[in-house]
Protein backbone atom coordinates (compact mmCIF):
# COMPACT_ATOMS: atom_id res chain seq x y z
CA UNK A 1 0.00 0.00 0.00
CA UNK A 2 2.78 2.01 1.04
CA UNK A 3 4.25 1.85 -2.53
CA UNK A 4 1.24 2.76 -4.45
CA UNK A 5 1.02 6.10 -2.30
CA UNK A 6 4.40 6.56 -2.94
CA UNK A 7 3.92 6.44 -6.84
CA UNK A 8 0.89 8.52 -6.59
CA UNK A 9 2.92 11.10 -4.73
CA UNK A 10 5.50 10.91 -7.21
CA UNK A 11 3.04 11.28 -10.44
CA UNK A 12 1.41 14.55 -8.63
CA UNK A 13 4.70 16.03 -7.44
CA UNK A 14 6.14 15.57 -11.14
CA UNK A 15 3.12 17.17 -12.41
CA UNK A 16 2.70 19.76 -10.18
CA UNK A 17 6.47 20.79 -11.05
CA UNK A 18 5.77 20.59 -14.71
CA UNK A 19 2.75 23.08 -14.15
CA UNK A 20 4.83 25.39 -12.10
CA UNK A 21 7.89 25.07 -14.55
CA UNK A 22 4.96 26.24 -17.38
CA UNK A 23 4.06 29.27 -15.32
CA UNK A 24 7.50 30.33 -15.09
CA UNK A 25 8.17 30.14 -19.03
CA UNK A 26 4.77 32.09 -19.27
CA UNK A 27 6.38 35.16 -17.46
CA UNK A 28 9.63 35.27 -19.70
CA UNK A 29 10.14 37.71 -22.23
CA UNK A 30 10.04 35.43 -24.80
CA UNK A 31 6.46 34.06 -23.89
CA UNK A 32 5.42 38.09 -23.88
CA UNK A 33 6.93 38.22 -27.35
CA UNK A 34 4.64 35.30 -28.55
CA UNK A 35 1.76 36.72 -26.89
CA UNK A 36 2.30 39.98 -28.67
CA UNK A 37 2.25 38.00 -31.96
CA UNK A 38 -0.22 35.90 -31.23
CA UNK A 39 -2.16 39.35 -30.38
CA UNK A 40 -1.12 40.91 -33.72
CA UNK A 41 -2.82 37.95 -35.75
CA UNK A 42 -5.98 38.30 -33.65
CA UNK A 43 -5.97 41.89 -34.43
CA UNK A 44 -5.22 41.37 -38.14
CA UNK A 45 -8.07 39.03 -38.40
CA UNK A 46 -10.85 41.29 -36.31
CA UNK A 47 -9.34 44.45 -38.61
CA UNK A 48 -10.38 42.38 -41.55
CA UNK A 49 -14.01 41.49 -40.08
CA UNK A 50 -14.12 45.05 -38.79
CA UNK A 51 -13.48 46.18 -42.77
CA UNK A 52 -15.73 43.74 -44.73
CA UNK A 53 -18.43 44.66 -41.86
CA UNK A 54 -18.31 48.11 -42.72
CA UNK A 55 -18.06 47.36 -46.52
CA UNK A 56 -21.25 45.42 -46.05
CA UNK A 57 -22.72 49.12 -44.26
CA UNK A 58 -21.86 50.61 -47.60
CA UNK A 59 -23.74 48.00 -49.65
CA UNK A 60 -26.52 47.86 -48.12
CA UNK A 61 -27.16 52.05 -47.96
CA UNK A 62 -26.21 52.00 -51.23
CA UNK A 63 -29.11 49.16 -52.10
CA UNK A 64 -31.55 50.99 -49.45
CA UNK A 65 -30.92 54.36 -51.90
CA UNK A 66 -31.29 52.74 -54.55
CA UNK A 67 -34.49 51.02 -53.71
CA UNK A 68 -35.63 54.58 -52.53
CA UNK A 69 -35.18 55.98 -55.69
CA UNK A 70 -36.96 53.12 -57.70
CA UNK A 71 -40.03 53.28 -55.43
CA UNK A 72 -40.03 57.08 -55.83
CA UNK A 73 -39.99 56.66 -59.79
CA UNK A 74 -42.86 54.07 -59.62
CA UNK A 75 -44.91 56.75 -57.11
CA UNK A 76 -44.26 59.34 -59.58
CA UNK A 77 -45.43 56.81 -62.28
CA UNK A 78 -48.61 55.47 -60.80
CA UNK A 79 -49.33 59.14 -59.47
CA UNK A 80 -49.29 60.10 -63.27
CA UNK A 81 -51.28 57.44 -64.63
CA UNK A 82 -53.99 57.65 -62.23
CA UNK A 83 -54.21 61.55 -62.14
CA UNK A 84 -53.91 62.20 -65.97
CA UNK A 85 -57.76 62.75 -65.88
CA UNK A 86 -57.91 59.20 -68.27
CA UNK A 87 -59.56 56.37 -66.38
CA UNK A 88 -58.69 54.21 -69.85
CA UNK A 89 -55.33 53.59 -68.49
CA UNK A 90 -55.74 53.24 -64.67
CA UNK A 91 -55.48 49.50 -64.70
CA UNK A 92 -52.13 50.21 -66.20
CA UNK A 93 -51.42 51.05 -62.45
CA UNK A 94 -51.94 47.52 -60.88
CA UNK A 95 -49.18 45.92 -62.06
CA UNK A 96 -46.55 49.27 -61.18
CA UNK A 97 -48.56 48.97 -57.82
CA UNK A 98 -47.46 45.49 -57.22
CA UNK A 99 -43.49 46.24 -58.48
CA UNK A 100 -44.09 49.06 -55.75
CA UNK A 101 -45.59 46.96 -53.10
CA UNK A 102 -42.03 44.27 -54.23
CA UNK A 103 -39.88 47.02 -53.56
CA UNK A 104 -41.46 48.20 -50.05
CA UNK A 105 -41.00 45.02 -49.10
CA UNK A 106 -37.49 44.16 -49.87
CA UNK A 107 -36.60 48.05 -48.88
CA UNK A 108 -37.86 47.44 -45.23
CA UNK A 109 -35.98 43.95 -45.33
CA UNK A 110 -32.90 45.79 -46.77
CA UNK A 111 -33.07 48.92 -44.19
CA UNK A 112 -33.74 46.41 -41.21
CA UNK A 113 -30.44 44.53 -42.75
CA UNK A 114 -28.60 47.90 -42.74
CA UNK A 115 -29.29 48.33 -39.52
CA UNK A 116 -27.82 45.25 -38.38
CA UNK A 117 -24.85 45.55 -40.44
CA UNK A 118 -24.27 48.73 -39.01
CA UNK A 119 -24.60 47.63 -35.03
CA UNK A 120 -21.98 44.60 -35.94
CA UNK A 121 -19.54 47.71 -37.63
CA UNK A 122 -19.93 49.42 -34.92
CA UNK A 123 -18.83 46.43 -32.41
CA UNK A 124 -16.11 45.01 -34.37
CA UNK A 125 -15.05 48.54 -34.97
CA UNK A 126 -14.98 49.26 -30.97
CA UNK A 127 -13.47 45.28 -30.45
CA UNK A 128 -10.45 46.11 -32.67
CA UNK A 129 -9.90 49.62 -31.23
CA UNK A 130 -9.67 47.95 -27.63
CA UNK A 131 -7.32 44.63 -28.76
CA UNK A 132 -5.27 47.80 -30.91
CA UNK A 133 -5.38 49.31 -27.47
CA UNK A 134 -4.20 46.11 -26.13
CA UNK A 135 -1.36 44.96 -29.00
CA UNK A 136 0.37 48.60 -27.82
CA UNK A 137 0.00 48.01 -24.54
CA UNK A 138 1.60 44.57 -24.93
CA UNK A 139 4.74 46.12 -26.75
CA UNK A 140 5.08 48.86 -24.62
CA UNK A 141 5.02 46.47 -21.99
CA UNK A 142 8.01 44.23 -23.62
CA UNK A 143 9.81 47.34 -24.06
CA UNK A 144 10.04 47.86 -20.54
CA UNK A 145 10.87 44.13 -19.17
CA UNK A 146 13.73 44.20 -21.97
CA UNK A 147 14.94 47.19 -20.46
CA UNK A 148 14.68 46.07 -17.36
CA UNK A 149 16.46 42.31 -18.18
CA UNK A 150 19.04 44.60 -19.72
CA UNK A 151 19.61 46.60 -16.53
CA UNK A 152 19.42 43.54 -14.51
CA UNK A 153 22.29 41.49 -16.72
CA UNK A 154 24.15 44.75 -16.60
CA UNK A 155 24.06 45.33 -12.91
CA UNK A 156 24.94 41.15 -12.39
CA UNK A 157 27.84 42.43 -14.56
CA UNK A 158 29.02 45.14 -12.61
CA UNK A 159 28.32 43.15 -9.26
CA UNK A 160 30.46 40.46 -10.58
CA UNK A 161 33.56 42.81 -12.15
CA UNK A 162 33.40 44.05 -8.23
CA UNK A 163 33.83 40.94 -6.61
CA UNK A 164 36.49 40.12 -8.95
CA UNK A 165 38.36 43.28 -8.33
CA UNK A 166 37.71 42.90 -5.02
CA UNK A 167 39.25 39.42 -4.75
CA UNK A 168 42.20 40.64 -6.39
CA UNK A 169 42.70 43.58 -4.24
CA UNK A 170 42.47 41.33 -0.99
CA UNK A 171 45.18 38.73 -2.97
CA UNK A 172 47.39 41.97 -3.67
CA UNK A 173 47.16 42.92 0.24
CA UNK A 174 48.78 39.38 1.39
CA UNK A 175 51.69 39.89 -0.73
Amino acid sequence: MAGLFSKARTLVMSNLHSLLDKAIDLNSVEAVKQYIRDLEEALEGLEDSAATAAGAVRSASREVQTLDVQIQELNTCIDILLTDDDPSNDNQALPLQARLDGLTTRLDAKRSELVTAQQTAEKLGEAASQLRAKYVSMVEQVTRLESMERAAKAKEQAAGAIRDAGRLAGNGADL
